[in-house]
């Protein structure tokens, strides 16, 4: 019985990932990297550890950013864990690619604690937990070599990384990296956006920059990437869906982009950046309002 379910929930998935037009540019971009011998050739082997810190969580992507005062944190987005009941409890599903050469395992860790979740930077904080010593020990390591970009530039190249469904049947982990996924927006510049998606949109508006990165839904929380240094800039919150045809030409997007048409606040892929996330965590309410060793942690954290 439970293969029959299994095998239905499959083909159900499969229908969704195909039928919405995800695709930005000439051509669908996204690429399946959670297999060693697909890596290097994006990252070379010194961003290996780049695979390793994101997970499959809920739906969507979580990124871990390691152990701070004691403390396992990771971030993905508001609607993917907006309430304890919903997304506390769950496994989170993480690649461990030791070296090109090597298989890759699963690590598992677990969602442990809604820390603070904030809608207007589409950002949830979680506190995450390992049942394995030398797989805590292994995730703390990757971790230690994160390293953020906080301020971004006009039409910087990019890679996304993330859990998407589409053309994702099983949902591994894919990448983003074609010359259409670079940032749209003016430099530093965000600006607070309703959700573009017309499939299932979120009633609030976000602080947001547009990009031309290949996303779908899976990918709410998917890690957005400096392609040349591997620095961390933001994270995917959503983009429009269904694309329209203007939207999958490259020269059309070639002209949005240096003419700052009004459109690339409408079709395309929108993240909220990590200077935003540390600006309005610095000035919320409610993260002040924290226990003294959590806040403690989220300094670290934004001090890395």
């Amino acid at each position: 019985m439970k293969q029959i379910i299994l095998f239905f929930f499959i083909i159900f998935n499969n229908l969704i990932a195909q039928s919405p037009n995800y695709q930005i540019g000439d051509a669908w971009s996204r690429e399946r990297v959670d297999l060693p011998k697909n890596v290097i050739g994006h990252f070379g082997s010194q961003h290996l550890s780049l695979i390793q810190v994101i997970g499959r969580y809920n739906g969507g992507t979580i990124t871990y950013l390691g152990k701070f005062n004691g403390i396992h944190l990771a971030i993905t987005n508001h609607h993917v864990c907006s309430k304890p009941v919903f997304c506390i409890g769950q496994y989170i599903r993480f690649t461990n690619t030791p070296s090109p050469s090597e298989e890759y395992s699963i690590i598992w860790g677990k969602s442990k604690n809604l820390i603070f979740t904030i809608d207007e930077i589409e950002t949830s904080l979680i506190e995450v937990s390992f049942s394995e010593p030398e797989e805590e020990k292994i995730m703390v390591e990757l971790a230690a070599k994160n390293k953020y970009q906080w301020q971004f530039e006009f039409e910087q190249e990019l890679l996304v990384l993330g859990y998407g469904i589409h053309r994702n049947s099983f949902r591994g982990l894919s990448i983003a990296y074609d010359n259409d996924c670079r940032i749209f927006s003016p430099a530093n510049f965000v600006k607070k956006i309703k959700d573009p998606d017309q499939v299932n949109p979120v009633s609030y508006k976000v602080w947001s920059v547009s990009i031309g990165c290949d996303t779908s839904h899976g990918d709410s929380g998917a890690l957005v990437i400096n392609r040349k240094t591997g620095e961390f800039i933001g994270i995917i919150w959503t983009g429009k869906v269904p694309k329209g045809p203007m939207t999958r030409n490259s020269k059309v997007l070639a002209t949005w982009r240096t003419n700052e048409s009004y459109l690339i606040w409408q079709e395309l892929t929108y993240m909220v950046p990590f200077y935003k996330i540390k600006e309005i965590i610095n000035l919320s309410p409610e993260v002040k309002k924290l226990p003294y060793s959590i806040k403690l942690s989220i300094m670290k954290w934004l001090q890395d």
